[in-house]
C-alpha cells in the first residue's frame, strides 16, 4: 500500500511528501488541533500508516511544548533512545527529547554510520 492509499484520517488531510510513495504529509484539517489528543484518538489507523509509509510528517498540529512532542513521540514508541553518541552538541529540552544540533549549518556533522 502506498500513501496514496491512505487517506482516511478523521481531521487530517493527507498526502504524499516531494511524491515519495512511502513519506506521508499529515496536515490538520482545523489548523492548531492538539497533536497528542488526535494522535490518541487515531492511534490504530497510523500505526498502520507508519507500517506501510515508513515515514509520517504533522504540519499544522499544536505542539504547545517540548513535553507535547515528547508524549506525541512516545504514542509512536514509549521508551525513547536517549542521545548517546554524540556526534555533534545538542541540548534536552525535555525528558529524552533534544535539539537538532547547537552546530551553525556551515558546521559538519560526522556520520554515525557505523561499517
Amino acid at each position: 500500500m502506498t500513501t496514496s492509499e491512505l487517506t482516511d484520517f478523521p481531521g487530517a488531510r493527507t498526502e504524499p511528501l516531494d511524491d515519495e510513495p512511502f513519506l506521508l504529509k499529515l496536515t490538520a484539517a482545523e489548523p492548531g488541533t492538539p497533536l497528542g489528543p488526535w494522535i490518541d484518538a487515531h492511534r490504530e489507523l497510523l500505526l498502520t500508516a507508519l507500517d506501510r509509509c515508513g515515514v509520517l510528517l504533522f504540519r499544522g498540529f499544536d505542539v504547545p511544548d517540548p513535553d507535547a512532542f515528547g508524549r506525541a513521540a512516545r504514542a509512536f514508541s514509549p521508551e525513547l533512545l536517549g542521545y548517546l553518541e554524540r556526534a555533534a552538541p545538542r541540548n534536552e529540552v525535555a525528558d529524552k527529547v533534544f535539539t537538532s544540533t547547537e552546530l551553525s549549518e556551515e558546521q559538519w556533522i560526522p556520520s554515525s554510520t557505523t561499517r
